[in-house]
């Protein structure tokens, strides 16, 4: 029985094992390289797109809003420095037109920088240093890490900016892969969307000639013939060349651009706005100051020694592979910007202004790519030099994601933290959620129209509607002409509501005696949670006045940001 049971088993396992190893086969079949490169630059692109979506920050009134607003009124609009900014108020108003001015086209253009920006990165990283895992950490640490996610949720030139840059320079290195050499026609084909997305890039953020070093140097480090260097000029001028289009067209004026940005510098500032140029100023007064701005902006998160760790590996790796034009290109990328900014942050005009605030951090986001690339690519080159064997291979891709997790998990958590601080220059989410649920309510429909400040109504469009542009009330949003005076005929009065936003109270002259004459006749209907947003109507039934001990007509003063290791900037003023 024994013998029998063993000779029924055999063949059995035998067939099993024959099953198994045709599954392997075609399982391998399945996942080849090219596959498991585009799988993983996928999961790459939903893990981000997950924790930033779980991350994401509440409306920034400033700024952002403005661009919104401009892409909102397009094209009655007129001529200053950020409706000039073409290549991102563009697809802002791409996105209004497909969704509405609403949530989902307000954070739509900063979810696509983020996308663009770790699918440039991974490939990148993928076609210099064939690893994948290289790639994946370095795309992933570029976009999640805390001083990326502090403005990435908001309509930025700088992040879409650098999103456009390092797409183009992915561009250049496919360009001068073998596929790309062998075919001919690809090669033509990456020069020219790099000449566009660099030209497009100028388009978003007129700071970015600074980079222009970083692509003359990749060029003759890839060495690429003269006639695909004609193509990639051509390509980069005629995008370039639409702000002259653009401000024909619109202004009359070609050259409005420029106009303005010369005028910038002779207009003068604002005494508050003035006394915090000279604060900051007074503390880049050498070039070794500026260089050290960058670590003291890193280090203001807990983090943040990592990139100082990725900075000397990153010079380690190319004193030891000091003829790998890989790790040339990325060097010249990184340190010229560096270096760039060093000198820029000396520098002010005649009214007092920085040339550039390289105080913000905002503006050092083209460094990033650079930096974790060159980092993560020369410790592969250095591993698989001195360990040319497997060992090697291994021994890269567990540094690598122990620096990347050492950098990213702390850093995620840390801000989780502070965002629930409200310690940033960005709005609760929550806060608006509610204006949205009140104007839903049947309290909020007799009224036809709602007035509030110059930030303020930037924003607000985007809460009376639903996340995808329905909307939720059908009246009309107006902004103050002077002070808090409603300014709409008597007979409207009744029809019409004020929102008062208390922190921009600040802002608007002798706003103390307007809130006191506003009392005479006007009484809170909707009360905030945080006390920070108040809508009044004139004469209300007593039935539908808010009872609260909140004194809405006193100004409240300013917060003192208080938060150690939130990337807060050490350089401003402090109270």
């Amino acid at each position: 029985m024994k013998a029998g049971g063993e000779e029924g088993v055999a063949p059995l396992a035998e067939e099993l094992a024959s099953k198994a190893s045709d599954a392997t086969t075609r399982l391998g079949s399945l996942l080849t390289p090219a596959r498991l490169d585009w799988i993983t630059g996928g999961i790459v692109l939903v893990v981000y797109a997950i924790v930033q979506i779980l991350l994401l920050q509440g409306p920034h009134p400033f700024d952002p809003a403005r661009y919104f607003r401009t892409a909102m009124d397009f094209p009655d609009v007129r001529a200053d420095l950020w409706t000039l900014r073409i290549g991102l108020i563009a697809p802002v108003r791409v996105a209004i037109l497909l969704f509405g001015p609403s949530e989902a086209a307000l954070y739509a253009v900063p979810l696509a920088t983020g996308l663009a920006i770790a699918a440039a990165v991974y490939g990148t990283g993928l076609a210099l240093f064939s690893d994948r895992v290289v790639a994946a950490a370095a795309a992933l640490l570029t976009v999640l890490n805390a001083n990326y996610l502090l403005n990435s949720s908001f309509i930025f030139p700088d992040t879409t900016a650098t999103a456009t840059f390092t797409a183009g320079m992915l561009c250049l290195v496919l360009g001068r892969t073998l596929w790309a050499e062998r075919r001919g026609w690809p090669q033509s084909a990456a020069c020219l969307c790099a000449g566009l997305l660099f030209g497009w890039t100028y388009l978003i953020r007129e700071f970015s000639p600074v980079l222009l070093p970083t692509v003359v140097a990749v060029v003759l480090l890839l060495r690429y013939p003269l006639r695909r260097v004609a193509l990639l000029v051509g390509a980069t001028l005629a995008a370039v060349s639409l702000e002259l289009l653009y401000g024909q067209l619109m202004y009359g004026q070609p050259l409005v651009h420029y106009k303005l940005l010369r005028g910038l510098g002779k207009t003068s500032v604002p005494a508050p706005q003035a006394l915090r140029f000279e604060h900051i100023q007074s503390q880049l007064q050498n070039p070794l100051d500026t260089l050290l701005v960058f670590p003291r902006l890193l280090l203001t998160w807990p983090a943040g020694w990592v990139f100082l760790v990725l900075v000397a590996m990153f010079l380690g790796a190319l004193g030891l592979a000091r003829r790998d034009r890989r790790l040339w290109m990325l060097a010249i990328w990184c340190f010229s910007f560096w270096a760039a900014m060093a000198v820029l942050g000396l520098g002010s005009t005649p009214s007092g202004r920085p040339l550039i605030n390289v105080t913000n951090i905002r503006y050092w986001y083209p460094i990033f790519p650079a930096l974790i690339l060159g980092a993560f690519g020369g410790l592969s080159i250095a591993a698989r030099r001195f360990l040319p064997t497997a060992r090697g291979m291994l021994v890269t891709r567990s540094v690598t994601v122990l620096l990347a997790g050492v950098a990213l998990v702390p850093g995620l958590v840390q801000f989780d933290r502070c965002a629930a601080k409200d310690v940033w220059r960005n709005e609760p989410a929550a806060r608006w959620d509610e204006v949205r649920a009140w104007f839903s309510t049947p309290e909020a429909q007799p009224y036809r129209f709602v007035l509030t400040d110059k930030d303020t109504v930037r924003v607000l469009p985007v809460y009376l509607r639903t996340i995808f542009g329905d909307r939720v009330w059908d009246g009309r949003e107006r902004r103050f002409e002077t002070g808090l005076r409603p300014m709409v005929p008597t007979t409207d009065l009744r029809a019409s509501l004020i929102l008062l936003h208390r922190d921009r109270l600040r802002t608007i002259p002798d706003a103390e005696r307007e809130l006191q004459a506003l009392r005479q006749g006007w009484a809170p209907i909707f009360i905030g949670r945080d006390a920070k947003i108040v809508v009044l109507a004139y004469r209300p039934s007593p039935d539908e006045v808010v009872r609260s001990d909140l004194e809405w007509w006193q100004v409240s003063r300013p917060p003192v940001p208080a938060a150690e290791g939130c990337g807060l900037s050490p350089y401003e003023p402090a109270g």
